[in-house]
């Protein structure tokens, strides 16, 4: 069995988040973006990533699901990441409360014809930017009433995860307002990643499957192991002939999850040459790899944008 790995550049560019946003609290003149960006494929690990970091380090962690930014009534679809920033500035933690907005692109913040323009599109972005302007206060919609600015108690940092960093509204990621990082490991990096998508698997293991289907992006793996969830799925209907209402519905999830989440490493490779030889679009097939903002970048800070003062993140002292 695998522990879990995480990319040392990705490690380090959360934990220095995190550290810089806690030192502007006690030196406020510290010029800081409060967001990160963390833009990847399907299955890299994004979200996994900043949660177990997160968790190591002893900061709270309050997930906001993107795609529920978004309503049919006027005021509402700031609620759910307003509702958790104001949690996280009551959070007494010593180190910083952290709040994350997962799939950021799927609702308001995103840049779909169905969202901008609208008005509940452009109160979320506005939201997310006013916040990020002055994070120690935040712009409440309210129906039928004006919009109304409370003070925050403290202030959280913010992460964002996408799969496309051009389906995020530009400004709001702008230098000074995010730092962005790209994850999109390869070689040995790729290898261990794929090795926490399949902790049931040796390292080796993990190795000679990335080997084998070598050229494809780590999005592939994941869709692997949704494959075998179906077929497994498939065969809880054919062994109930069909008539699915008088099911054992704990033994067909006990049998979904063994033959998906603890497939053996033949399953595994059966799966992704059936998988390999389709020819369906897919993420995996037609890769859409995230645009990457035209800036310099930090020195072993994959795809991070610089910091609104220039400042490098000094974090190795206090990674020990």
């Amino acid at each position: 069995m695998t522990k879990r790995y995480t990319p040392p550049d990705f490690e380090k560019a959360v934990k220095s988040h995190i550290i810089l946003w806690k030192s502007r609290e006690t030196n406020p003149a510290l010029e800081v973006p409060p967001i990160m960006v963390v833009a990847g494929s399907t299955g890299t690990g994004k979200t996994t990533g900043i949660a177990h970091i997160c968790a190591q380090m002893g900061a709270p962690l309050y997930p906001v699901e993107g795609k529920n930014l978004v309503a049919s009534t006027e005021g509402q679809a700031t609620a759910p990441l307003v509702n958790e920033l104001i949690k996280a500035a009551n959070d007494p933690t010593a180190l910083v409360p952290c709040v994350l907005i997962d799939d950021a692109d799927l609702g308001g913040l995103g840049t779909s014809p169905n969202i901008t323009g609208t008005v509940n599109g452009e109160a979320v972005k506005g939201c997310v930017m006013t916040w990020a302007d002055k994070p120690d206060s935040i712009l409440v919609e309210q129906l039928n009433r004006a919009p109304s600015i409370i003070p925050l108690k403290r202030s959280a940092c913010m992460f964002m995860t996408t799969n496309r960093l051009d389906h995020l509204h530009p400004p709001m990621i702008r230098a000074g307002r995010a730092t962005i990082f790209v994850l999109d490991p390869q070689g040995e990096e790729l290898e261990r990643t794929v090795a926490g998508i399949f902790p049931q698997l040796t390292l080796r293991q993990a190795q000679q499957l990335v080997r084998r289907f070598s050229g494809q992006p780590v999005a592939f793996f994941p869709d692997i192991k949704a494959e075998l969830a179906k077929d497994a799925a498939l065969q809880c209907a054919d062994h109930y002939n069909g008539d699915l209402q008088g099911a054992d519905w704990s033994g067909v999830g006990d049998f979904i999850l063994k033959h998906s989440n603890g497939a053996s490493y033949q399953d595994l490779v059966a799966a992704g040459d059936k998988l390999a030889g389709t020819s369906r679009d897919t993420n995996f097939i037609t890769p859409q790899k995230p645009v990457e903002a035209p800036v310099r970048r930090h020195s072993g800070m994959n795809g991070s944008t610089p910091y609104a003062n220039g400042s490098e993140p000094q974090t190795a002292s206090m990674e020990a």
